[in-house]
């Protein structure tokens, strides 16, 4: 089309000395500059600034010169795009030219696919041209300034690694990376110049702290394109010279996910799609960045403000990739899954207490449930054996000032734990469930006398808070100030849970005296009054402790708590046998922990002496008995796939169920005698450990399930 509009427009300009434009180069020019706005922060890329004292006259006159100067370059270029693609990498064409054609380029590509292109376009010649440009062009950039014309060539040298990046991650997928050492070179120089141009931004080279504020050309390498897993693969090791640029790229482009306009993703999609073009490489990438924080926060110390927000916001999503990626890794990269559980152990002991720092707790624990027994066994060793670190002093202490701190509530009363202290508590106790549940000594972590009466004031004062709901002030429960306290039940009646199934796994396992017959029947009291059958997540924790406790400490369990506890595990059953929970974020999980939910009430059977009268006579017997029969009787309609496989995974269990039920009937109220069917093999000494985020102050649980 262009070349129709250029023949008619030099019919008309018969006989006159000067230039042919015609408006689709008008077009292109203003495409230029419409590319650069994009990346501007107020819509006005590269014009003068305050700083030039510019007077409007002037202002007009710059603005015309630039206009001319764009429709020249304009007119500089061929008449399709991949002719237009050359230009870049020619000798001939002048620097303005060269500009404009990058910018056109960088929209035609990246711009219609910000984190990454998916279908490129038939620029056979696009990946050595781009890579030319870069390396003999690239060097002519000015050095590193806040001056206009600086910044337009850094924006231009920005696009171009952008699109070279984003083809050469298209070809590494069909073949290996080959070896440019120059080129890589003077690609990592041409970053530096983008990313560092003044004092400030030199500094986060050394640092762990990201580029708050972004000019167009930092942006345009940050935001658009495939620049950071391109640069994971490109330089894997750190050992390489100036790899803080990409550590500076890196942690910049982390702070910055979420926030890119232009991209209608969340930070943890976008994080997924860039991590899933070379896992193992994005996993030695962020678990680097992870290991230096944590080399920085052994030197500072326990200082108040050791490291910023930024940077803590920086750690988390580096903690949330690593746990992503944990869990989708297999035994083929053991070596790596060592070394992160290993790094993240030693990130856990190192961090305090404030919300920022509890948030990346969280996602360590989590990131920890996907790693192997023996791998995080090894792992919790290597921390314990770092002198330098201490961490049994540093996890002591922190258990000793919680202890403190319950004691002080229990005595007074009337004082409620802050969000932050429940918060840390909860950690606690999630820690210990993982080294129980792995076989570990709490000595190598804990004092025993610290760990045991942790546990006895957490249980007092849920106790106190549970016998609370019957005292009314002022129109409300005495409780209610300290509800958000109950979160504490959570984490405590797994733990309680794991102890009792490591110590039946292995005897020599210390329990610190926790678990003893008044704690245990403590725990029951404050469990079968406060677990709501609704609460799913609460129903899996409850359900593990019911499995661990009953085969344990069955003197702590008399009939009345029993059959309270049968009640609860009854009504969810029949809450999930009518669909209550399809449709909502917890569906999947509400069938997970149903095997748990009739292993426990299966136990209750056997364990509770007396209850089989209950049972027998309590008119919701018979309906849980109709129920079993076909359950679940209600399933998402999802897909058949799945519905068939919860079927398929849930009846064998709810029908053996339903058999100990049914023996204990009188004959005239039990059903049609069954076809024996096969009992499940049942360990309750085995049990995997999961994780279950949730939108409240607990940002994840530790579930024990079959």
């Amino acid at each position: 089309m262009r070349l129709c509009f250029h023949k008619l427009a030099t019919r008309e300009a018969v006989g006159q000395n000067m230039a042919v434009v015609c408006w689709v180069d008008s077009i292109l020019a203003k495409m230029g500059e419409a590319a650069q706005c994009v990346f501007s922060s107020d819509g006005h890329a590269f014009l003068p600034s305050s700083s030039l004292d510019a007077t409007p006259s002037r202002y007009r006159t710059l603005s015309e010169h630039r206009e001319e100067r764009a429709l020249q370059a304009a007119l500089q270029l061929p008449h399709t795009l991949p002719q237009v693609m050359s230009t870049i990498g020619s000798t001939h064409a002048s620097a303005a030219a060269i500009r404009l054609a990058v910018r056109i380029m960088f929209s035609a590509i990246i711009l219609q696919s910000p984190v990454g292109v998916n279908r490129l376009w038939p620029f056979p010649c696009a990946h050595s041209t781009l890579q030319t440009f870069i390396c003999e062009r690239g060097l002519d950039i000015a050095l590193p300034d806040h001056d206009v014309q600086a910044l337009e060539d850094r924006t231009t040298i920005a696009m171009a690694i952008s699109m070279f990046a984003t083809f050469d991650c298209s070809e590494l997928d069909q073949s290996p990376s080959p070896f440019r050492p120059h080129m890589l070179a003077t690609v990592l120089r041409q970053i530096e110049c983008v990313l560092v141009c003044s004092e400030t931004e030199s500094q986060s080279l050394t640092s762990a702290e990201p580029l708050r504020h972004l000019d167009p050309a930092q942006k345009v390498l940050i935001c658009w394109g495939m620049v950071v897993p391109w640069c994971w693969v490109a330089w894997s090791d750190e050992r390489i010279v100036d790899y803080n640029v990409i550590q500076l790229l890196t942690t910049t482009w982390l702070f910055h996910l979420g926030d890119f306009a232009q991209v209608e993703r969340t930070w943890e999609e976008q994080l997924e799609l860039c991590m899933a073009h070379d896992p193992v490489a994005a996993f030695s990438f962020l678990l680097t960045l992870i290991r230096r924080t944590s080399e920085t926060l052994l030197e500072l110390g326990p200082s108040s403000n050791r490291i910023s927000l930024a940077a803590l916001q920086v750690l988390f999503r580096c903690c949330w990739g690593i746990k992503e990626l944990l869990g989708v890794f297999d035994v083929a990269q053991e070596p790596l899954i060592r070394q992160g559980a290993s790094i993240l152990c030693i990130l856990f002991a190192l961090l305090q207490h404030s919300s920022e720092e509890l948030a990346v707790k969280d996602c360590i624990v989590a990131a920890l449930t996907h790693v192997q027994p023996g791998i995080l066994l090894d792992a919790l060793h290597e921390m314990v054996e770092d002198l330098k670190l201490g961490a049994k002093t540093r996890l002591d202490a922190n258990a000793s000032a919680i202890n403190c701190k319950l004691v002080k509530n229990i005595r007074s009363k009337h004082a409620a734990l802050e969000t932050a202290d429940i918060h840390n508590l909860q950690q606690i106790f999630q820690l210990i469930t993982l080294v129980w549940q792995v076989d570990g000594s709490i000595d190598a972590l804990f004092n025993r006398k610290t760990v045991a009466s942790l546990f006895r004031n957490a249980l007092s004062r849920l106790s106190f808070i549970s016998q609370c709901d019957s005292v009314l002030v002022d129109g409300s429960t005495y409780a209610d100030s300290f509800s958000s306290e109950l979160d504490i039940l959570y984490p405590l009646l797994t733990t309680l849970a794991a102890m009792e199934l490591a110590r039946r796994r292995s005897p020599a396992v210390s329990d610190f005296g926790v678990g003893r017959l008044r704690e245990m029947r403590l725990a029951w009291e404050v469990a079968v009054s406060e677990v709501d059958p609704d609460d799913v997540v609460m129903m899996a924790t409850f359900s593990s402790f019911v499995v661990a406790a009953a085969e344990g400490e069955r003197e702590c369990i008399n009939t009345l708590k029993g059959a309270a506890a049968w009640d609860i595990l009854r009504d969810y059953v029949l809450l999930v046998a009518q669909g209550q929970s399809l449709g909502t974020p917890d569906e999947l999980l509400s069938f997970a922990i149903c095997p748990t939910v009739f292993e426990a009430m299966g136990v209750l059977i056997e364990a509770v002496p007396g209850i089989i009268p209950y049972i027998t006579t309590s008119p919701w017997t018979q309906s849980l008995c109709q129920c079993l029969t076909e359950f679940p009787a209600a399933v998402s309609t999802k897909t058949d796939n799945y519905q068939g496989a919860i079927k398929e995974a849930l009846k064998p269990l709810s029908l053996h169920l339903k058999q100990q039920v049914a023996k204990h009937m009188p004959s005239s109220q039990s059903q049609p005698r069954m076809e024996a069917q096969s009992q499940p093999t049942r360990s309750t000494s085995l049990r995997h450990i999961y994780y279950w985020p949730q939108d409240c102050d607990l940002s994840l649980s530790i579930l024990l399930l079959a």
